[in-house]
């Protein structure tokens, strides 16, 4: 079987789809004409039966089957919902990106020192959840905040309702493998207070038992008992687990060194 590049595992895990996949959405000019087409942003359409978010919410209360993609964005958007409600601002929370989201999210990039166009794509999401990942962070163990911010930007790029292109299954911010998790549910695997306490709690995990940053990074995406194996082989930089069928080879070093980075390369602090 032919193996896979680093670059090749890491890539389209569903995150921010220029093709607007499930339904989000951006704006163009034509002619000097605002224009909005399928896009990867959440943010309000000039249309609203276009709305991000509404077709799933119409499927499901008429009991009908909805697309998964669909299904994710709609859950993104509620996260979003949840994260503005969070700061204390007024926003329904209904899965539906409305006039009322629309207000809520530019006052928030308002307060964060955005640009206030009320779209949400990676910069906007990144800021609103930096105060939960931190927060999370020192509560889990006391944990610096750096490697839980470093894998949900290498997992869901911060996108809420990313879907994995490699495994479907990999959902959320975190991007969550269901079938691997059963004790979380699919909407909570796109919930951000969710997403960010269950990479908190792998890494805690992981320390407690490594007593080792980096280490402890290596468990989130072997587990405890391929880390162990790990170690065991030296450490090597690239290290291929004896379960993994694809016999893909795992830059491990080079995987912790961009988990641990990720927020310097990012400017955030």
């Amino acid at each position: 079987m032919m193996k896979m590049t680093e670059s090749e595992a890491y890539r389209g895990r569903g995150a921010w789809p220029t093709k607007g996949t499930g339904g989000t959405i951006k704006r163009t000019t034509v002619k000097r004409v605002p224009v909005y087409k399928p896009g990867p942003y959440y943010m309000l359409s000039d249309n609203d039966a276009n709305r991000v978010g509404l077709r799933p919410f119409l499927l499901q209360y008429a009991g009908q089957k909805v697309d998964l993609n669909e299904m994710a964005v709609y859950h993104g958007v509620l996260g979003i919902q949840a994260l503005l409600v969070g700061r204390g601002l007024e926003c329904p929370m209904n899965g539906v990106f409305t006039s009322e989201t629309d207000i809520a999210v530019r006052l928030a990039q308002k307060q964060l020192g955005l640009t206030a166009d009320g779209i949400v794509g990676k910069n906007t999401m990144r800021a609103l959840l930096l105060p939960l990942i931190k927060r999370t962070a020192a509560e889990a163990s006391g944990q610096d905040w750096h490697a839980v911010y470093g894998i949900l930007a290498n997992e869901g790029a911060f996108d809420p309702g990313a879907v994995g292109v490699l495994d479907p299954n990999d959902v959320g911010l975190a991007q969550i493998n269901l079938p691997s998790h059963p004790n979380v549910s699919f909407s909570d695997a796109f919930c951000p207070s969710t997403a960010v306490k269950f990479v908190a709690g792998l890494i805690a995990q992981g320390l407690s038992v490594f007593h080792d940053e980096r280490d402890a990074v290596a468990s989130y995406n072997l587990g405890v008992g391929g880390t162990k194996m790990w170690i065991n082989a030296g450490r090597p930089e690239s290290w291929t687990p004896p379960w993994d069928t694809t016999g893909r080879a795992r830059n491990v070093r080079t995987y912790i060194d961009r988990i641990l980075t990720q927020a310097d390369k990012d400017g955030v602090k």
